[in-house]
């Protein structure tokens, strides 16, 4: 297994690869105030649809709550991590979600997050300018099969959610964390092979680290949903694995 155990804590935690061994992802902690701070810096949000200036504290709270529920039951999973056969379970998450940068004495800070879950197609149905209305009965469809496919089905289309402090951007960081979990944990444990997402246009910082892990542009929306009261377009991608 890739993950290590902190051996003060007890706590599972998968370290990056050189020349960033000082970051790590680990399961969710207080984190609200660290939370709350990033997604209302403008570096942030702006590129993401539901937080904005006013994300309060109460908001963050709520944020981390889903955080720390996905990865309790990913982590409960892992104590029956076995077959009859000897093989390990496939998983529905990930353990560890939340980036931290150790610190010279030992401590560490919340820098950032990511987070898969099973696709949900979030540009199907959005009106556009230049494009009929995409079909909401067909979104709904994909989303009952999709949820109905079983856990470690390689079937199951996912979309991957991240940020990060804006201290740490232009650096390659999620270029590489994304990359460590495609081939430490989703890939393997998670059995993925198809990912669906959609990023705002002149979001070209996501976009150059989506399309390097191997994501492919299939489309964009024009002015497909309106945000924080302005009109917004959306990029399309998918990564499927190469086998």
């Amino acid at each position: 297994m890739p993950l290590e155990r902190n051996p003060s804590t007890g706590e599972l935690f998968l370290r990056l690869p050189a020349p960033y061994t000082s970051l790590i992802l680990t399961p969710p902690r207080p984190d609200a105030p660290a939370i709350q701070a990033i997604l209302r810096d403008p570096a942030v949000y702006t590129w993401l649809g539901r937080p904005s200036s006013n994300f309060s504290f109460e908001d963050a709270q709520r944020l981390l709550g889903e955080y720390t529920a996905a990865a309790n039951a990913a982590l409960d999973a892992l104590k029956d991590d076995e077959t009859e056969a000897g093989a390990l379970k496939p998983m529905e998450d990930c353990p560890v979600r939340c980036l931290r940068e150790v610190q010279p004495d030992g401590s560490d800070a919340f820098v950032g997050h990511i987070g898969f879950k099973r696709c949900k197609w979030f540009e199907l149905g959005l009106d556009s300018d230049t494009a009929a209305t995409r079909n909401g009965e067909q979104r709904e469809r994909l989303v009952k099969e999709n949820d109905a496919r079983v856990t470690g089905d390689p079937d199951i289309v996912w979309q991957v959610s991240y940020y990060l402090s804006p201290t740490h951007h232009r650096r390659g960081i999620m270029t590489v964390v994304l990359r460590t979990l495609l081939d430490e944990w989703a890939i393997p444990r998670m059995c993925m092979r198809h990912i669906h997402v959609s990023v705002f246009t002149g979001n070209e910082g996501s976009v150059r680290m989506l399309e390097k892990c191997g994501f492919v542009r299939t489309g964009t929306m024009e002015r497909c949903i309106e945000v924080r009261g302005e009109r917004r377009s959306l990029h399309v991608l998918d990564w499927e694995r190469a086998d």
